[in-house]
């Protein structure tokens, strides 16, 4: 028989060896880790608050990242597509006050339009390509003996069949 120390002695050295490469693995896993976290883990989380911020409005985010992996290339793909989103938002700004604009002008319009034909004592009236009357204001439909919603849609022709023409005067239409 050997001495318990001779037979415990060389089991304590391999649970030495197997202490010592539980914590080079433990040491080398933190140290992988923190690269990944690193290199892979903080530029998504930077693109990530990039995004929100070009939600909220910011398009003027861009992402710095000088690296010639994916990362760099989504990085790249992201500051273009927040270039062409201020792009297509300053257009569309624009192409929103011009049309306000245009409203504008258009409500002013028939609004000058309204207030002389509803003051006019002459008949301002428009035909549509057939021939019908598609507006008349009161004074021409008054003149004609009619009501608004009666001559509107009749045929201009119709009308003035029934109302006597000075000699030699003719009606086009179209």
């Amino acid at each position: 028989e050997r001495p318990l120390n001779e037979v415990i002695s060389p089991i304590i050295q391999i649970l030495w060896m197997i202490g010592g490469v539980i914590f080079i693995a433990l040491v080398m896993s933190l140290l992988f880790g923190f690269l990944v976290e690193r290199q892979v883990v903080k530029p998504i989380e930077v693109l990530g608050n990039k995004a929100l911020q070009i939600g909220a409005g910011s398009f003027n985010q861009r992402v710095e990242m000088n690296r010639n992996d994916e990362l760099g290339q989504l990085a790249e793909a992201f500051n273009l597509m927040g270039e062409q989103l201020k792009s297509s938002f300053d257009r569309l700004s624009l192409e929103n006050v011009e049309r306000k604009r245009a409203e504008s002008k258009m409500r002013d319009s028939e609004e000058n339009f309204r207030l002389i034909s509803e003051t006019s004592l002459d008949t301002i009236y428009r035909l549509d390509r057939e021939g019908n009357i598609v507006f008349i204001n009161d004074a021409g439909a008054q003149m004609y003996g009619y009501a608004l919603e009666e001559i509107t849609n009749m045929a201009f022709s119709v009308l003035m069949s029934k109302k006597q023409l000075p000699e030699g005067q003719r009606i086009e239409i179209g």
